[in-house]
């Protein structure tokens, strides 16, 4: 497909789950009241660290089962939610043009803690293989394809703090090039044992440390107008993933390289993300585009592009830019 011929994008749907609220109206409604406010106080001993206590992935699940790491837990919601929102009407989608993209800093850790302890302290003789199934990086993405039935691309991205965005940049440029009709994209990271125990409470982070995942539903817009979609959130106007000498170049390399695509005159309005939810990690700047369309739709930016950016402590950035739908 040539590139006169690219397709533009929208998103027309938003799960989010953190620990401020659960779904986007919820979501929207809350930093709505909060634009202004500090970072919540923590919900465990450890202040530092914020965990969503009234989680329960039985609210969300069509089937019981038997084991499923937090992290699987909170993606499995968070697909349920931007699906509803969106209102696919999924069992009659062509499920081969249907992906998802998930972004994850750490993945399944606790479960990786669970196997290898076992393996260290029993053997391998007698370790779980249904743990050892769970502990992978990728089983959440994989685990919400069987249970929605996905049969397009469902790849999982590592990058730290922009997993979330190297997962949403894969969605915008497979579906502006034809090669899906819709892909859920986002990020996903849960305050694990292990991973409190690893980051105890190093000062490198300004915010304090959360739990949350947020799939949004990206279409290819001829799509999204052939099945009447009732809402159009956004366009994805433009995303870069770059690398720079350190944080701050990055970013603004993301930006640049974001605008130059998008063929944008000037710099868009960038976003900054609220301290309500927290460093969610790779699961970030989903919540953050997730934060920065309720923005555009309540009309409290003085433009109607906006770009969303997050960047490694190592030096590599995402950008996003997003245009009001209306």
């Amino acid at each position: 497909m040539s590139e006169q011929s690219v397709e533009k994008v929208v998103i027309t749907g938003i799960g989010p789950i953190c620990t401020i609220a659960t779904g986007r109206q919820d979501f929207w409604a809350v930093l709505a009241e909060a634009h202004d406010a500090a970072v919540p106080e923590a919900q465990s001993a450890d202040s530092n660290w914020l965990r969503c206590e009234d989680f329960r992935v039985e609210d969300y699940l069509e089937s019981e089962k038997t084991y499923l790491d937090r992290c699987s837990e909170f993606t499995l919601a968070a697909c349920y939610l931007a699906v509803r929102d969106a209102q696919l009407d999924w069992p009659n989608l062509s499920h081969p043009r249907v992906g998802l993209c998930l972004g994850t800093a750490f993945g399944c850790l606790d479960s990786m803690l669970n196997n290898t302890t076992r393996v260290r302290t029993k053997g391998s003789r007698l370790a779980s293989p249904v743990v050892f199934m769970h502990s992978f990086a990728n089983t959440p993405a994989s685990l919400a394809a069987i249970e929605d039935h996905i049969q397009g691309p469902v790849p999982t991205f590592c990058d730290g703090d922009i997993s979330a965005g190297a997962a949403l940049h894969y969605a915008w440029q497979a579906l502006r090039y034809g090669q899906a009709d819709v892909i859920l994209a986002g990020g996903v990271d849960v305050v694990s044992n292990a991973l409190v125990a690893a980051l105890g409470n190093a000062p490198n982070i300004d915010r304090a440390r959360a739990e949350g995942a947020c799939l949004l539903v990206l279409e290819r817009q001829a799509s999204a107008e052939q099945r009447a979609a009732p809402v159009l959130l956004a366009e994805v106007v433009s995303c870069a993933v770059t690398g720079g000498a350190d944080t701050s170049t990055a970013r603004q390399q993301a930006i640049t390289q974001a605008g130059q695509i998008a063929e944008l005159d000037e710099t868009p309005c960038i976003f900054e993300p609220p301290a309500v939810y927290g460093h969610t990690f790779g699961a970030s700047l989903a919540l953050d585009v997730a934060a920065a369309i309720g923005t555009l739709e309540a009309g409290q930016v003085p433009a109607d592009i906006i770009a969303v950016v997050r960047a490694t402590a190592d030096g590599r950035a995402a950008a996003i830019i997003l245009r009001n739908s209306e």
